[in-house]
């Protein structure tokens, strides 16, 4: 491929996002017009489906472009087998100056693969920028999520998908200007296009958005799970557990005592999609 025919890539890449959760597929409850927005001006997949209902496969898959029995890396920390050429090893042979900041789902986390810059924001993992840069701005914080539930505790300059769009930004604005990374880091090749991964915790749980999106989406219309009624004698046995583990004695005894928090943390969640429409 030519110098001229090669592009500069940004790739955004969420957290459990559903599709019918986003306007530009009919979900007329919450607004994402940056989304939307590149829907209209790009290409809609109708009919995409991924590979895994597990986060570190499904990403395996898509960066290899094999499916989960072809890479082995069929749960969370278990690596590819040997041979798997991943996207970023790729493009640099291509040709392009390779980086990835935001979240980082990839085992071991402390492997490149390929990457000539890294910022990761990765809950667990020792080398966590972001629990670093957290911690020093609130001592008293001892993992990367400040809360479990509710509104972030802090200001939405410090959420941790804020940080990994500033550090998106960062990169950018350092590689068109200078042809180096934050770091310093530059490709084989001078002029070299850039290929940029941007990962973002957001909709995963924890479900907390930060307090600045609170409000923004239509409580009244954001739909509700669809729940089967059954007899309370044909009530699969891992249902009943699943039940217990949620809410010991009122959700074994009936499903629908949980729609008031069931509501709570849909509206939760559609407001982290708003947050991810912001930083788009």
């Amino acid at each position: 491929m030519s110098r001229e025919l090669k592009r500069n890539v940004l790739l955004i890449m969420c957290d459990e996002l559903r599709p019918d959760f986003l306007h530009a597929y009919g979900a007329d409850f919450i607004p994402t017009p940056n989304i939307d927005a590149l829907a209209e001006n790009g290409v809609v997949f109708d009919n995409a489906i991924t590979a895994s209902t597990v986060c570190a496969p499904a990403r395996m898959s898509f960066f290899t472009g094999r499916n989960v029995s072809g890479h082995d890396a069929w749960t969370n920390n278990i690596p590819p087998k040997a041979g798997c050429e991943v996207l970023p090893e790729r493009l640099n042979n291509a040709g392009y100056m390779t980086a990835a900041v935001g979240l980082y789902d990839h085992y071991p986390n402390d492997y490149d693969y390929g990457y000539r810059y890294r910022k990761i924001a990765l809950p667990g993992f020792d080398g966590c920028e972001y629990t670093k840069y957290i911690r020093e701005k609130h001592p008293e914080q001892v993992g990367f999520f400040p809360n479990s539930v509710g509104y972030f505790k802090y200001s939405e300059e410090e959420y941790y998908d804020r940080w990994s769009a500033d550090r998106a930004i960062e990169f950018i604005e350092s590689y068109t200007k200078t042809g180096k990374a934050p770091n310093g880091a530059v490709p084989e090749t001078e002029n070299a296009p850039f290929f940029l991964y941007c990962g973002f915790e957001c909709p995963h749980i924890p479900l907390t958005p930060p307090k600045e999106v609170a409000g923004t989406v239509d409580e009244e219309n954001v739909p509700m799970p669809l729940i089967q009624e059954r007899p309370d004698e044909d009530i699969p046995s891992v249902e009943l557990y699943r039940r217990a583990f949620l809410n010991p004695t009122e959700v074994v005894l009936d499903q629908h005592s949980m729609d008031e928090e069931r509501k709570r943390d849909r509206v939760l969640y559609c407001e982290m999609i708003v947050e991810v429409d912001n930083l788009v």
